[in-house]
């Protein structure tokens, strides 16, 4: 992947105006693509700066990317268990859902290579802000 010249005269921009520490991007594949981009002009990750995403594809273990790994399929399981519970029950309130995203620390920061993990719960109401509005079993 190449970075474009508009590309390169940005980031180090940024780098000289701002000197950020850290960028954290929507998605692993942007963080690749901007890792690739910083060493392009010089700029070393994690040395000059750290860098961040989302997902936990296999190219962020081949790259060293930091990611927080979203969990994709208890995410779906848990949207299509609340639809359908909506279905069946349309005066049911909103809610918030928190699930456990693990957060893997790789070569692309300067924390010490291990995985973090939040307190894991075994209940999903624990996962919940407040009392369990969701009605999901």
């Amino acid at each position: 992947m190449g970075v474009c010249t508009k590309s390169g005269r940005t980031v180090r921009g940024w780098q000289r105006r701002f000197k950020p520490q850290a960028f954290v991007c929507s998605a692993g594949a942007v963080a690749q693509w901007f890792m690739n981009a910083l060493s392009e002009i010089g700029v070393a990750v994690p040395g000059d700066v750290m860098v961040a995403g989302f997902d936990d594809m296999p190219f962020g273990t081949e790259c060293g990317l930091t990611v927080i790994a979203q969990p994709l399929a208890e995410i779906g399981q848990t949207a299509i268990a609340r639809l359908v519970e909506r279905l069946r029950n349309p005066s049911l309130p909103r809610c918030t859902i928190l699930l456990d995203a693990p957060l893997i620390v790789r070569s692309s920061t300067r924390l010490s290579k291990q995985v973090l993990q939040l307190p894991h719960t075994t209940k999903q109401s624990d996962r919940l802000y407040g009392p369990d509005p969701c009605g999901i079993s």
